[in-house]
């Protein structure tokens, strides 16, 4: 039975972006290799043994529309659905994490394929990876995975990568009771999952987000490689990276400095209020309430429940920049309680900075995204106006600005 340990306290934190019940889909098997090892080398040396000896895996067709993922259920089923967003050059990831989730997961691809061409469905070497994926475990089932490429709207055409619709488009093919978006860079620990599970049935009535701890694997010489993008898939191939998948072995990345609490250098608020020194002290079922954040900024990935009570994602950002942090403070400002669960958390896969996150920084991107932004809070500020937060913002201390 899950339990809740005492509330979060104001203050400085340590550290600081097979069978599924969720109905039929894409099942992806899981491999055999441990310690979240796989990547090219090892689909080349199991794919042929894979198909000699069982076939090709089952891949369902390639959606490009919600309304084709299939009927609502009257009651739909007490579980969680992974929803992702992904570009062409990180769709590789995917059987990565459908087997450490092993549950319902909806994938969505928006934009060109990695030659910049828009085309329809899936690309050719990612949809064989998806068929080659080894059987692994003894007994061990992989995910239901449903595949959407929705047609771009017009107005969209000629504006960079629109992320938070494409997160809406997924979030309306789940089929689940909750959902949990993440970017397909963020990988589950194994036992995620489970223990996101454990906790649905006394999931209160109060709005609630619940929220995974994210942090980074460190890349080393693979993630400063800008001149070689793959560098880094490739040392995870050849088993010179590792992925840790378990609490433990995530202690011990920690502990080697090869891990490290998301993006805790460049924006330290960004995951602040999580408290990952409480966090590590937290048993498997426990949750802890945070009484107040410690920052607007404050942007993890959380479980929510599918519903009307749920904001969606503000479409008007795209690209890079305030995407989700702005679904955190519309969460916070509707009244949601945010609440931290033990042990489980997602770790990001390093890659080189991408071309998004070069242009906030070095055009006038960055100024619009904050135009945009301003009328965002303005909005949501007059549409909670009347609406109780059960996790404001923390009060200064006396003595600090």
């Amino acid at each position: 039975r899950p339990e809740e340990v005492g509330e979060e306290d104001e203050g400085e934190a340590d550290e600081n972006e097979g069978e599924a019940d969720g109905g039929a889909a894409t099942s992806v098997p899981r491999s055999t290799a441990g310690g979240g090892l796989g990547g090219v080398a090892r689909h080349a040396a199991t794919s042929a043994r894979a198909r000699s000896a069982r076939g090709a895996a089952a891949v369902e067709p390639v959606l490009t529309e919600a309304s084709q993922c299939g009927e609502e259920a009257a009651s739909p089923p007490l579980d969680v659905t992974l929803v992702m967003h992904a570009s062409a050059d990180r769709l590789w990831m995917l059987p990565e994490i459908c087997e450490r989730w092993g549950g319902p997961m909806v994938a969505v691809f928006g934009g060109p394929d990695a030659d910049g061409v828009v085309r329809a469905g899936w690309p050719e070497a990612e949809e064989a990876a998806l068929r080659n994926r080894s059987l692994g475990r003894a007994g061990g089932a992989g995910c239901a995975l449903r595949r959407l490429r929705p047609t771009l709207r017009a107005q969209d055409r000629d504006k960079p990568y629109p992320i938070n619709w494409l997160r809406n488009r997924g979030i309306a093919c789940v089929r689940t009771t909750h959902y949990f978006m993440v970017d397909v860079d963020f990988w589950p620990s194994r036992d995620l999952r489970r223990l996101v599970r454990a906790q649905l049935p006394d999931w209160r009535d109060a709005p609630r987000a619940l929220v995974v701890p994210n942090f980074q694997r460190n890349g080393h010489g693979c993630r400063n490689d800008e001149s070689h993008p793959h560098a880094c898939r490739e040392a995870l191939a050849a088993g010179r990276l590792a992925m840790p998948e378990t609490f433990e072995a995530l202690q011990a990345c920690i502990g080697d400095k090869d891990c490290a609490v998301f993006d805790s250098e460049w924006n330290a608020a960004g995951q602040s209020s999580t408290n990952v020194a409480q966090w590590k002290q937290m048993g498997e079922n426990q949750t802890r309430r945070l009484k107040c954040l410690q920052s607007a900024r404050y942007e993890p990935f959380t479980v929510v429940r599918r519903g009307l009570a749920t904001p969606l994602f503000d479409e008007r950002f795209y690209g890079y920049g305030k995407n989700k942090v702005s679904f955190l403070v519309e969460l916070r400002l509707a009244g949601f309680e945010f609440v931290v669960l033990g042990r489980g958390f997602l770790l990001h896969f390093p890659h080189p900075k991408s071309a998004a996150k070069d242009r906030w920084l070095h055009t006038s991107a960055h100024q619009k995204v904050e135009r945009i932004y301003q009328t965002f809070e303005a909005d949501v500020a007059a549409k909670y106006r009347d609406r109780t937060q059960r996790t404001p913002l923390c009060q200064p201390r006396a003595g600090h600005p």
